[in-house]
C-alpha cells in the first residue's frame, strides 16, 4: 500500500499538477493539506474519475484538508470533538529540525465540579514530543491557550491531567481538585484548573476547590 501526503496550497490552483502526479504515482491513500476550498466547491469529479473516494473538510482561503482513498470509507468524521463550539482553537508547535513537536486544543466547556461558574474553558489534547521537553514549548502552548481564552472573556481553564503531567501543569499555574481516577487504557487522571488571569488566585476567580 502506498500512502502519500501533500501540502497542496490551494487544490484549485494545482489541480492539473495533482491529477498528473496521481496518475503517475498511483498512491492508494492521499492526505491533502491546505486545500483552501470549501466542501461544496471541491473539484471531486476529476479525482473520482481516477478511482478515488473522497472525504473533504475545507475552509475558504485558509486551511482545509481532503482524504483520497482507493478504498471505500466505513465512516467519516470531520473536525475534532468540540469543533462546533464557538471559539474552539487548536495550536501546534514546530521546530525546523524536528517538525511537529507539540499540540494543544481548547474549547468552551463548563467546569465539571462547578458548572454554574461562567466562563469555563477546557484544555485538552496537550502533548509535546519527549525530545523537546524542557525547552519551554509546553509553556508556550499553554500561554497561547490562556491568551485565547482571555480574548473570549473566559475566566477558568481546566483539564484532566495524567499524573505524570501534574508537575508541568502546576508550574503553569494549575491547581489539583478532587481525587484521581482510572481512565481505561490511558491510565490515572486528575482534574486541574487555573484562572486565566496570570495575576489572579483561584479564590479571586471564584473557583471552588472541589475536594
Amino acid at each position: 500500500m502506498r500512502i502519500a501526503t501533500w501540502n497542496v496550497n490551494s487544490i484549485k490552483q494545482r489541480i492539473d499538477s495533482a491529477l498528473a502526479w496521481l496518475a503517475e504515482r498511483k498512491p492508494d491513500i492521499v492526505c491533502l493539506q491546505e486545500t483552501k476550498c470549501v466542501d461544496d466547491a471541491f473539484p471531486r469529479e476529476p479525482f473520482e474519475a481516477l478511482g478515488y473516494n473522497l472525504a473533504v473538510h475545507g475552509q475558504k482561503t485558509f486551511n482545509g484538508v481532503a482524504l483520497l482513498s482507493k478504498f471505500p470509507f466505513d465512516e467519516v468524521n470531520t473536525g475534532l470533538p468540540g469543533d462546533d463550539r464557538d471559539g474552539t482553537g487548536h495550536w501546534t508547535a514546530r521546530v525546523p529540525e524536528l517538525g511537529l513537536v507539540g499540540v494543544v486544543s481548547v474549547m468552551p466547556e463548563a467546569v465539571p465540579w462547578q458548572p454554574e461558574l461562567p466562563g469555563g474553558w477546557r484544555l485538552r489534547g496537550m502533548a509535546t514530543a519527549p525530545e523537546v521537553r524542557g525547552w519551554g514549548i509546553g509553556s508556550d502552548l499553554v500561554d497561547a491557550v490562556v491568551d485565547h481564552v482571555l480574548g473570549h472573556a473566559g475566566t477558568t481553564l481546566w483539564c484532566t491531567a495524567r499524573l505524570a503531567a501534574v508537575g508541568f501543569y502546576e508550574r503553569s499555574g494549575f491547581t489539583i481538585t478532587g481525587d484521581p481516577w482510572e481512565e481505561p487504557v490511558i491510565g490515572i487522571h486528575i482534574h486541574m484548573h487555573r484562572p486565566v488571569s496570570r495575576a489572579a488566585t483561584p479564590a479571586e476567580a471564584g473557583i471552588a476547590d472541589g475536594r
